[in-house]
């Protein structure tokens, strides 16, 4: 007993450890398209991640160029060691508590590709619109859709339910030297100035905002390389440090009622009456005095559950005000038919969204 007890403390202390954070960095893991590991500035990334001590992994066959994620595993299961693992192996059945973080960095390590798209009509001006960056954000929500794992998109399906907005991962798009390459084409435009069709400073963040306001994608904009690493760094460690939040159910609604004293013996029927005792009290405006008053009469849920189901001799309308009298001090219950009502309801009702 003393050793189950060592152990039950053991685990609580790291639960508490890991709550604040004390394992952090070991529990995150940044996830890389395997092009986008093949350059010089991941190289120099890959390098920075291993000397801060950060897990990291390539992903074979991602089809968005660029693309880093991040994923994260509790400690006691494993750790980011486990989750490198996980995705190296390219397992997509299970997950083994695999938490996929719903943010996505594209790096642009060739700004080019992100000025090419920046090219529109005059139609397009004047509807204020960028159809290329449109169509290839649309790609990119899409892909990143249709490659989660299959327990992944079940989890994301279930957040959509719940709400009618879209929950699209958070795209970040890192511009890494676009500056550089603007002026470079400045520069080597300047010298055929009759076929150059020049995107300016002004149209690149004209094109940032429209991408915040009108498709919700965030822009960063880094000038040399060690900006780029140092902003995917702390990215990383803000991730890292995000709380864990547990999945909200109904049970999380409900208000916990401490155990009476009579309980806390060895009686097999007082901790039964006092179990029943505290599942009356969730029903609303029925109180302790009140739902004591039903057990003295009814002392467990199925003797009560039984006079609903079983007493033939007992109509529908009195079925609903069978415990009126259970509740008042006077023996009258004319005050209590309502509330009588409402725990019949919640006992015998078969619809699972019926307002008690």
């Amino acid at each position: 007993r003393q050793a189950e007890e060592k152990r039950a403390k053991a685990d609580r202390l790291q639960k508490e450890r890991q709550a604040n954070g004390k394992f952090a960095k070991d529990e995150i893991c940044v996830v890389m398209e395997r092009q986008f590991e093949q350059t010089e500035l991941a190289k120099i990334l890959c390098s920075d991640f291993k000397e801060v001590g950060y897990e990291y992994v390539c992903q074979n066959d991602y089809p968005i160029d660029g693309c880093i994620r991040w994923v994260r595993k509790d400690s006691i299961k494993g750790g980011s060691k486990s989750a490198a693992s996980f995705i190296a192996s390219g397992n997509e059945e299970e997950e083994d508590g695999v938490e996929w973080m719903e943010i996505v960095a594209i790096v642009f390590h060739s700004p080019g590709i992100f000025l090419d798209m920046l090219k529109r009509s005059e139609e397009d001006d004047m509807r204020d619109d960028y159809p290329l960056i449109r169509e290839w954000l649309a790609k990119v929500r899409s892909t990143l859709r249709t490659n989660l794992s299959g327990r992944e998109q079940q989890r994301q399906m279930r957040r959509c339910s719940t709400s009618t907005k879209s929950k699209d991962s958070r795209v970040v798009l890192i511009l890494h030297n676009i500056q550089s390459e603007l002026s470079r084409r400045w520069t080597n435009g300047g010298r055929r100035r009759n076929s150059f069709s020049p995107t300016t400073t002004h149209d690149l963040h004209d094109a940032v905002i429209w991408l915040l306001m009108e498709l919700q994608c965030e822009c960063e904009i880094t000038s040399s390389k060690e900006e780029t690493i140092e902003y995917l760094r702390s990215l990383t460690k803000t991730l890292a440090e995000v709380p864990y939040f547990e999945n909200a159910t109904e049970l999380h609604c409900i208000k916990k009622i401490r155990a009476s004293d009579s309980a806390s013996n060895d009686n097999h029927d007082e901790k039964s009456k006092d179990v029943w005792l505290r599942m009356l009290q969730q029903v609303p405006l029925l109180s302790t005095a009140k739902a004591m008053g039903i057990v003295q009469r009814y002392p467990t849920m199925r003797s009560l559950v039984e006079e609903y189901n079983d007493n033939e001799g007992l109509s529908e309308d009195q079925k609903r005000t069978l415990v009126a009298r259970c509740m008042s001090t006077d023996g009258a219950g004319k005050n209590y038919v309502k509330l009588s009502d409402s725990l019949y309801r919640c006992m015998t009702s078969e619809n699972a969204d019926e307002i008690i």
